[in-house]
C-alpha cells in the first residue's frame, strides 16, 4: 500500500490521488497545486485562453498578453494530471495537496556522438485528498397549533 503524508479524517468519505515522477517541472507543479480550487480558470489554461499568475517561484515566468502586465505561465502536462486525476465534482472539497521533489533524471541528449554535460529534468511527485462536503439540513420550524390550523384553513381556501 502507498504511504500518503496525511491520513484523512473520515476515509469512508474521502478519495485520494498521487501521481508519481511526472516529467514536469518541481516548479509547475507547486504553483498548479495552489490554484487547483479555481477548476473553472484551469480549465480554460491548456485552451490558453488564460493563464495561471505565479505565486512562490516566479522567477522565470514571462510575460504574455493574456497576463496583463503580470508574469503568467500556463503548464499543460501538470493540469492534465491534475484535472484528469481527480474530476473535482462540487460536493467535495481540497483536504490537502502535498508536492515533493523527485529523483533529478536525465533525458537522453547527444549531438553526433560527442559527450555532453549532464542535463538534469527536475521531476516531481502530488499527493491530493479530497474529501466529502459535510451537509447540513435545516430543521423544520415547530410552529404553535393554532397556526397549523390556520395554514390548514387556508389551504382548503
Amino acid at each position: 500500500m502507498v504511504c500518503y503524508s496525511l491520513d484523512p479524517e473520515n476515509p469512508t468519505k474521502s478519495c485520494k490521488s498521487r501521481g508519481s515522477s511526472h516529467h514536469v517541472h518541481f516548479k509547475n507543479i507547486c504553483e498548479t497545486a495552489w490554484i487547483v480550487k479555481a477548476t473553472d480558470s484551469l480549465k480554460d489554461v491548456p485552451l490558453q485562453e488564460q493563464c495561471m499568475p505565479p505565486h512562490c517561484y516566479s522567477g522565470g515566468a514571462p510575460r504574455p498578453n493574456s497576463g496583463a502586465r503580470r508574469r503568467v505561465r500556463g503548464p499543460k502536462r501538470v493540469l492534465s494530471f491534475c484535472l484528469t486525476c481527480l474530476k473535482i465534482q462540487s460536493n467535495t472539497e481540497l483536504n490537502s495537496s502535498s508536492k515533493n521533489t523527485a529523483l533529478k533524471m536525465r533525458p537522453q541528449t547527444d549531438r553526433a556522438q560527442r559527450l555532453m554535460n549532464p542535463h538534469m529534468n527536475s521531476c516531481g511527485h502530488t499527493e491530493m485528498i479530497l474529501t466529502e462536503k459535510e451537509q447540513i439540513v435545516a430543521q423544520k420550524k415547530k410552529l404553535s397549533q393554532k397556526k397549523l390550523k390556520k395554514q390548514k384553513l387556508m389551504a382548503r381556501e
